[in-house]
């Protein structure tokens, strides 16, 4: 009876030998979680969007996207920067 009992804890999956397998594993992953989670909630969080905006430049990136018209006679074609990066210098 004593060799039956102990062939069948042998085979038994318990949480002692689980834990053996992956506690140090586990033990990372949840010591990564709370540093993660302690970052979040107590370090400073930096400036929002908006008061850069406010107090950086003065203006906004919706203002330089939408507002192209004004600056469509500086526009430079396709073809001029093509020659101007290929450009050997030897005129034909």
């Amino acid at each position: 009876m004593a060799a039956l009992r102990e062939r069948q804890s042998a085979n038994e999956w318990s949480w002692r030998r689980m834990w053996r397998a992956t506690g140090v594993l586990a033990s990372s992953m949840l010591a990564s979680v709370v540093a993660v989670a302690v970052l979040t909630f107590v370090a400073p969080a930096g400036p929002s969007d908006t008061e850069v905006s406010r107090n950086g430049a003065p203006y906004s990136a919706e203002a330089v996207i939408m507002n192209q018209s004004d600056s469509a006679d500086d526009q430079v074609s396709d073809t001029q920067i093509l020659n101007t990066l290929y450009d050997t210098g030897e005129e034909k």
